[in-house]
């Protein structure tokens, strides 16, 4: 999702926003989704403009966000998101 989400920006937001229908990582391997969901939020919300359907997927971005902090593990991958950037 994260090589599509300048190109097809309200297509990676519908799938994304099914992010919490995915398995929980295993704690003894890095899974393929380590940090990706919230990557691929932070990009869609940064790459839509201003105008009104941007600002209701900005919106929808906010909630799957604020979902993805309930997780510990996205939460971690958040943390050090916002402290790279």
């Amino acid at each position: 999702i994260m090589k599509c989400t300048k190109q097809n920006t309200y297509k990676c937001s519908e799938l994304i926003s099914s992010f919490d229908k995915l398995l929980p990582p295993a704690i003894s391997r890095r899974t393929p989704y380590d940090s990706e969901p919230i990557q691929v939020i932070l990009s869609i919300y940064n790459t839509i403009g201003d105008s009104q359907q941007d600002n209701v997927v900005k919106e929808k971005c906010m909630n799957i966000f604020d979902k993805m902090l309930q997780i510990p593990h996205l939460r971690n991958a958040a943390n050090k998101a916002i402290v790279s950037s």
